[in-house]
Parts: C-alpha cells; structure tokens; sequence
C-alpha cells in the first residue's frame, strides 16, 4: 500500500475496505445530488443529503486521515 502511495495512485489505497477514488466517487455522486435538488429547489431533500449524507461523509473522511496518513 505504501507503494502504490509512492509509484502509484495513491487513490487506490483502500481502507476499511474501501479505496480513496471510490470514496471519491461517492462523494461526486452525492454533490451532483446536492446540485439537482438545489436547482429543482427542493429543499427538503437538500437538507436530507446535507444532513444524512454529506455530514456523516466528512466525519468519516475526518477518522480515516490518520489511517491514511499511516498508509502513506
């Protein structure tokens, strides 16, 4: 793993089971989400994503930095 920091992408890395780019993919999906229901005014579901999903998303990207850090 500390290769593929070091010769590789380091977005490959997986940790607790997931790698960095699908993380990363997720989080595409879940913005793309928060610009549909922004545009569409849908407010509700704006707060639900924000609330539900994005909230818990970064508290996770926040307990993984030192794992990630570990793997680097």
């Amino acid at each position: 793993m500390v290769a593929a920091a070091l010769y590789g992408d380091a977005r490959d890395i997986i940790i607790d089971g997931e790698s960095i780019k699908d993380r990363q993919a997720r989080q595409l999906t879940l913005s793309e989400e928060m610009l549909k229901a922004n545009s569409d005014k849908d407010w509700v579901v704006l707060a639900d994503l924000l609330d539900y999903e994005l909230l818990p998303y970064y508290k996770e990207w926040a307990a993984l930095w030192p794992k990630i850090r570990e793997e680097a």
